[in-house]
């Protein structure tokens, strides 16, 4: 008998009308991969999972407001692990190191052992994350360290590095990707081009807004691309000063 338990990221109610994509159910196992609960003894120790944009164009801008996760039907052995859950888009299409930059932070989970049956684990995100069609990085860091235990997830078997997570405090490269649904919905609300913390009004503090994202290598909304050449960069900081200057 399968049991569906959740863990909860956040209190977010999830909208009537989100929908529902599911991937990688091919039946293989593998234990490191989505949490690497052989490693969960220690803070830091994190997993990340590299999904290629071909296979998510169906939430191509959409919200996407929780993850779920299968184990084996032996059931979810971690107990007292708390990740810090983690989302970033990147060009990146095989991890052979980690993803360090635009990482958005999305909410914690802790595990708790349910063993003996199919576990799903739900991660719902504190607020929903903007899907911008990139190849898309799950990430999750040991905050709360617990009992080492080896829990197998379900997944699929690929042909390049998927999957990225500490073994012996260095990054191991995995071929796999769990099986995984993605709770999405909602068109994302339409802001004005500039509009960079998205307050529905264009002035100097989006400007600020833009050069702080730069330097800090955060996450930087669709309009913050002024010029429309499909790149973020410090030639839209100066089109949107002029533009606020009353420039063409």
């Amino acid at each position: 008998m399968k049991k569906v338990f959740t863990l909860l990221a956040g209190l977010m109610m999830l909208s009537a009308s989100a929908e529902t994509l599911t991937l990688y159910d091919e039946g293989a196992y593998l234990s490191a991969v989505p949490f690497n609960g052989l490693y969960a003894d220690e803070v830091g120790n994190k997993t990340q999972v590299l999904y290629l944009a071909d296979d998510l164009t169906a939430m191509v801008g959409k919200q996407i407001s929780a993850i779920t996760f299968y184990t084996e039907p032996e059931g979810l052995t971690l107990d007292g692990v708390t990740y810090e859950i983690g989302i970033a888009e990147t060009d990146v299409n095989s991890l052979t190191d980690f993803i360090t930059d635009g990482i958005t932070k999305v909410g914690t989970v802790t595990m708790t052992p349910n063993e003996g049956q199919v576990v799903e684990v739900t991660i719902t995100f504190n607020e929903p994350y903007t899907y911008n069609g990139g190849n898309l990085v799950f990430e999750d860091v040991v905050t709360v360290a617990g009992g080492m235990a080896s829990t197998y997830w379900t997944g699929m078997n690929t042909n390049y590095n998927s999957a990225l997570c500490y073994t012996f405090n260095s990054p191991t490269v995995r071929q796999f990707l769990p099986k995984t649904t993605f709770t999405y919905g909602g068109d994302t609300p339409a802001y004005e081009i500039g509009d960079v913390n998205h307050d529905e009004k264009v002035n100097i503090v989006d400007v600020t807004e833009l050069i702080d994202s730069l330097l800090n290598g955060s996450e930087i909304p669709a309009e913050g691309d002024v010029d429309g050449d499909q790149n973020i960069n410090i030639v839209d900081v100066t089109v949107l000063i002029d533009m606020l200057l009353g420039g063409n």
